[in-house]
């Protein structure tokens, strides 16, 4: 606060100071410590010049939620912190899917579709050659309905375990 009429101070005291720029009394005298305040000849705090000096000295990123040295909002410096907040955010989850990607946690989604399409026209050349592969084992079959059965379910297993080894069921693919 400005000294008071009749008084032998000319400027603020610490506390009225830190009540002027909106912060606690203990972050006035820590920027008195950094040297951000300017004191007048009678050891009061300079008002004005102290808000310039610490403007020019406290950098616009870290100030926080903090005081800003006069009381009032300053927008350029939130717009800033937010600016910066979110690039850092951004900045962050970019290097997460690097990161993920360089583990093998992440695939490009192109060949991902293109693979899953190769494998469905594989199994789809399989599965249409089963009747022409059977046909003869079934047709000496057909008076034994339980031993056809038999040789569907191997041939269909022989064909689901290979297929998932990534090796070609009729040694052609």
């Amino acid at each position: 606060m400005p000294a008071k009429r009749g008084s032998s101070r000319l400027g603020d005291s610490l506390r009225g100071y830190a009540v002027h720029a909106g912060v606690a009394p203990n972050a006035a005298q820590k920027w008195k410590r950094d040297g951000k305040l300017v004191f007048l000849r009678d050891g009061s705090i300079d008002r004005a010049a102290s808000d310039e000096r610490r403007r020019k000295l406290t950098d616009p990123t870290r100030a926080g939620g903090r005081g800003n040295g006069n009381g009032a909002g300053n927008g350029a410096a939130d717009l800033m912190n937010q600016a910066r907040a979110m690039r850092e955010g951004y900045d962050a989850r970019m290097a997460e899917l690097r990161y993920r990607q360089l583990a093998g946690e992440l695939g490009d989604i192109r060949e991902m579709e293109a693979r899953g399409y190769r494998e469905g026209q594989r199994a789809k050349r399989i599965v249409r050659r089963l009747p022409a592969r059977l046909a003869p084992i079934l047709a000496s079959l057909a008076g034994n309905p339980a031993e056809c059965m038999r040789v569907l379910e191997d041939e269909v297993d022989r064909i689901l375990e290979r297929i998932s080894s990534g090796e070609d069921p009729d040694g052609d693919d």
